[in-house]
């Protein structure tokens, strides 16, 4: 018998294989140092491994997903939720419940959180939710629920239970820990990760982000409470999982790795004085990085970072408390091509206060950026820009100011191919529940796939087909006079099914070579209508 098992539910609407949430893997490992016997069931891991396979029955998932579930008798299983596959959570809980009534059930994690409230009122299949950080938290609630059942849960702290036909909110006598008590990741307790060497690892350096941006759920979840590993704490874990697992390469996990200019120095120092030799990747915010930290970090082993621009439109950058001068972004590319460091830089679009001048400032931008990478450096494909279209968390104040507004968007299931894969039940479930199923509402202006596929095709046009045909992207822009936006409106209008195919092969099958031919056709097609006057 297992006392608890966590689960990381197959992303139905991810085409590639995700990295396991390591929450889970710091949750598991709390409960085995304090003598209880815990399992992570990753159902990402275990199909892009071939360990386990899906069909392509939702309902048949479930009930194999449950099947597998089962083997280890669990008395707990805890579900981790995000936002794009709360539906699924919800379902697989349903089945579980459903075949083994015995078992109690958690949600926890950053949608379980936000919608905690809501979902205990509408989906008796969850037995309680685990509220915010759990490390404080996860020993005395598994210890309680072992001993007592779902029996005298006004006892157990950082939790939200059924009591009486209300639903009750229980607060964590200390809300944050102290991140250099985080235990050290076993990763052993991944089944792939098991005795062999892991060239590239992810690795948490801190949680919280301090500023305030309307549309993401991170400043609500930590409370905009920042924090970051000592020095020493980061040292000591990098030699460990290198003399452990031979590790190379360190994806460094922080909301906002760059926010302490001191300590990103300091750190960089050590790595170099440690001569640890390790190449990494880590977040950064565009007004909290300048030249020495890039030549620093660079130094140190730093390959890629990682920025969230999101609009090239001032008016908008205020009204969601982003507050950038984006165009420090063209005094960076000059170092970052000199110190031979890649950028992804993400954009969004649907914004409520969003007008088609904002988006076209933003689209603009995006061309700006990618022209001048190349003007930088033609050689490779050094500077990654994308765009997506907003979605609305829940318990964000964007989200919360613009909820009576907001329409349920079909459109959101058949752009990534899942509508018809989706039971109606499953669907009529996220219209019905709008307050725990936020994410797949839209503004009415921007219903419809003419708005849901200009990220596609967007993206698409901005990856490796920029540098492949760049004279072709720079004549079309220069017969549009710059303007991206007037360019894709212009070519969903004369050839809707090729953007939807270019949309569906970008993101549905992953396939960034597939693009090209498409694009080129529409291009080339699109150049000689201008050249001809009918542009």
């Amino acid at each position: 018998m297992t006392d608890i098992i966590f689960v990381n539910q197959f992303d139905l609407e991810i085409s590639e294989e995700q990295v396991l949430p390591l929450g889970l893997l710091s949750l598991s490992q709390v409960l085995k140092e304090e003598g209880l016997t815990a399992k992570i069931c990753d159902f990402n891991g275990l199909y892009y491994q071939g360990k386990l396979e899906f069909s392509a029955s939702y309902q048949v998932n479930m009930e194999r997903m449950v099947d597998y579930l089962a083997k280890f008798d669990p008395i707990i299983v805890s579900f981790y939720t995000m936002a794009n596959n709360y539906h699924v959570a919800l379902s697989l809980c349903e089945q579980l419940k459903k075949q083994h009534p015995r078992v109690i059930t958690i949600f926890a994690g950053p949608q379980a959180t936000a919608v905690a409230v809501e979902t205990l009122k509408c989906f008796p299949q969850v037995d309680l939710i685990a509220i915010g950080e759990g490390e404080l938290t996860v020993g005395p609630i598994v210890r309680h629920l072992k001993k007592n059942g779902l029996c005298n849960l006004k006892d157990v702290d950082g939790i939200a239970f059924r009591f009486d036909q209300q639903v009750v909110v229980t607060e964590a006598k200390s809300h944050w820990i102290d991140v250099d008590k985080l235990p050290i990741l076993d990763f052993s307790q991944i089944d792939n990760h098991s005795n062999r060497n892991i060239n590239v690892l992810e690795m948490e350096l801190g949680r919280g982000c301090p500023f305030n941006c309307t549309y993401c759920s991170t400043s609500r979840f930590w409370g905009r409470n920042y924090r970051v590993k000592s020095i020493d704490r980061v040292i000591y874990e990098i030699k460990e999982y290198q003399r452990q697992f031979g590790t190379k390469i360190f994806l460094f996990q922080h909301d906002l790795f760059t926010f302490d200019k001191k300590y990103v120095l300091e750190l960089c120092n050590r790595v170099l004085k440690e001569n640890l030799q390790i190449k990494w990747a880590c977040y950064a915010r565009l007004d909290v990085i300048d030249e020495e930290m890039i030549r620093s970090m660079a130094k140190a082993g730093c390959i890629k970072l990682f920025f969230g621009l999101e609009t090239g439109s001032p008016k908008i950058q205020d009204a969601v408390k982003k507050h950038l001068d984006v165009d420090k972004i063209f005094l960076l590319l000059d170092v970052l091509a000199e110190c031979n460091v890649r950028i992804t830089i993400s954009f969004i679009y649907g914004f409520p206060q969003e007008e088609h001048h904002d988006l076209r400032q933003t689209l603009t931008l995006m061309y700006r950026i990618k022209d001048k990478s190349y003007t930088l450096c033609s050689s490779k494909k050094w500077v990654d820009v994308f765009i997506s279209m907003l979605m609305y968390f829940a318990n964000t104040q964007i989200t919360d100011d613009f909820f009576d507004s907001l329409v349920f968007d079909e459109t959101y299931f058949e752009a990534t191919n899942k509508l018809h894969f989706l039971p109606s039940e499953v669907i009529t479930t996220i219209k019905k529940h709008k307050k725990v199923f936020p994410q797949y509402y839209v503004m009415p202006k921007l219903k419809g796939k003419k708005h849901r596929y200009l990220s596609g095709f967007i993206n698409a046009m901005f990856s490796s087909f920029f540098y492949a045909e760049h004279d072709l992207v720079s004549d079309i822009m220069q017969a549009y006079s710059g303007d991206v936006l007037a360019l894709y409106l212009n070519i969903y209008e004369e050839y809707p099914e090729a953007v939807e195919k270019i949309y569906h092969c970008f993101y549905d099958e992953a396939n960034e070579i597939g693009v090209m031919p498409l694009l080129y056709e529409i291009l080339t097609k699109l150049k000689c209508l201008c050249r001809d006057g009918g542009g």
